[in-house]
């Protein structure tokens, strides 16, 4: 589990990043003059990483909100509720980059799974009994007869109602198809303002998704993180300044304002960076992010307002380019054979037959162990085990 693997995470190796550009909020020369950039406190971003790199579907990215030193993530806690945490001055990157990652997803249909579990929450096909949907029926299976073993088999008296939940079964089944062809139809597609996507979570396959509860703020909604998409998980991508309009591309580290597709009470929201959640630091971080250190020191929820004043505004700084998905293995075989960042290895040392082992109480030094165990599964000690770093977000999981 994550809480027995936080007492072993593997030694990190950095790489260097690209050439850094001066901050952003700085007068840069022009040759005749200065020009001034757009300010970008977070200091987690440069202008000079990414300026004119494209997002497209199936991207990797890591959400930045303006005006703090975050980035939002999300450790399978289980209230699903994500969280931005507060970076400590001089450092880069968050100690845990995997919980960071977020995957941008084309806009998926929910009509029928809505049907279905509308049909579920009235109980009417099976009496009330909250029995388990069955499997989907065959293409070429007649419902009627599936309805009436059904019927026969868990004594149920509506056979009309349980054939219209079958049917239904069936059409939810193809609207996941359907949303699955499209996924993959949309791959390494450029993302424009107006666009309606999904925000995945990598590691859980969890959906950002608005929710009716309050929020830890007062006159907020709470986000979490669901295991299925519904309509409230779209997302439309807008401009937090009119300098860009409807349908033109976005850049990684573009100012975006993330509103809900879904008005909840005749209300629209967005993505919001709350200021106060009641919650002891330590406790969110330990048992919500399950982090420990000192490379971390605030935290702030991250909830859904109706922005009466300025919303919060997000960079979706890019972190892995959309060839490296597994969804696009079989595409681009070439990329999927590179090692890249975020990447955890052995070090061999043929000759000596020995791994490259760090454990703490040996000292503070790394050491070469012998060992005979070469095999792909007897390998897979803690001690040996080291994971590549990049030293920026940007491109985190770069070769």
């Amino acid at each position: 589990g994550r809480r027995g693997m936080a007492g072993w995470l593997p030694p990190v190796l950095s790489i260097p990043g690209l050439n850094r550009a001066p901050p952003l909020g700085s007068p840069q020369s022009t040759g005749s003059g200065f020009g001034w950039q757009d300010n970008n406190s977070s200091q987690l971003f440069d202008s000079g990483e990414g300026k004119h790199v494209l997002l497209r579907y199936g991207d990797t990215v890591s959400l930045l909100p303006e005006g703090s030193r975050g980035v939002m993530a999300y450790a399978g806690a289980l209230d699903g509720r994500p969280w931005v945490e507060i970076l400590r001055a001089g450092v880069q990157v968050p100690p845990n980059m995997r919980d960071t990652r977020w995957r941008i997803k084309p806009r998926a249909q929910y009509g029928e799974a809505k049907h279905l579990a509308k049909i579920k929450k009235e109980g009417l096909w099976d009496g009330g009994r909250n029995l388990p949907f069955p499997p989907v029926p065959d293409e070429h299976a007649n419902l009627d007869e599936v309805a009436a073993a059904m019927c026969t088999e868990h004594a149920l008296e509506d056979a009309d109602a349980v054939r219209d939940m079958l049917h239904r079964l069936v059409l939810a089944g193809d609207e996941a198809s359907g949303n699955e062809a499209e996924n993959e139809r949309q791959q390494g597609k450029i993302i424009r303002y107006g666009d309606v996507i999904e925000l995945e979570h990598v590691s859980t396959g969890r959906v950002v998704t608005l929710t009716k509860n309050q929020a830890h703020e007062r006159a907020a909604k709470r986000l979490e993180c669901a295991e299925l998409g519904s309509e409230a998980s779209l997302v439309v991508l807008n401009p937090a300044f009119k300098a860009y309009s409807s349908g033109e591309p976005i850049c990684s580290g573009h100012l975006l304002v993330l509103k809900a597709l879904k008005a909840l009470a005749g209300a629209n929201y967005a993505l919001n960076l709350g200021t106060k959640h009641g919650q002891d630091v330590d406790t969110v971080l330990g048992r919500s992010l399950q982090i420990s250190g000192e490379t971390v020191v605030d935290c702030a929820e991250v909830n859904a307002t109706t922005g009466e004043g300025r919303p919060t505004a997000w960079r979706l700084v890019l972190f892995e380019r959309f060839e490296y998905s597994p969804l696009n293995q079989r595409r681009f075989p070439e990329f999927h054979s590179l090692l890249r960042a975020e990447q955890i290895m052995c070090f061999y040392h043929k000759e000596a037959e020995a791994f490259l082992e760090y454990r703490p109480q040996l000292g503070p030094a790394p050491i070469f162990r012998e060992s005979a165990r070469v095999s792909l599964k007897a390998r897979k000690r803690a001690s040996w085990m080291w994971k590549i770093e990049s030293l920026t977000l940007f491109r985190a999981a770069r070769p």
